[in-house]
């Protein structure tokens, strides 16, 4: 099996596809918090840093959530 087709098959693309849109509200609400109200403009850049740090771990972690506890894939039906 290629290994796109093991990404596929475990939902990592979709994993990231919904990391980037959630990731995209939450910074789209802290540009809102920010311009109206009391918010430091840093807080933009520290959650910007922490939805990137944050993508690689999401990605690993739907990887992972695929395999059992004896570290074989689980073989589900992916319709």
């Amino acid at each position: 099996m290629s290994f796109l087709q093991q990404i596929k098959r475990k939902s990592v693309i979709r994993m990231g596809v919904i990391y980037g849109v959630v990731g995209w509200l939450i910074l789209q609400f802290v540009t809102f918090m920010i311009s109206n109200w009391c918010v430091p403009a840093w807080v933009h850049r520290v959650v910007f840093i922490s939805l990137l740090v944050g993508f690689p771990i999401a990605l690993m972690l739907a990887w992972a959530a695929d395999l059992t506890s004896s570290g074989e894939p689980n073989e589900r039906d992916t319709r």
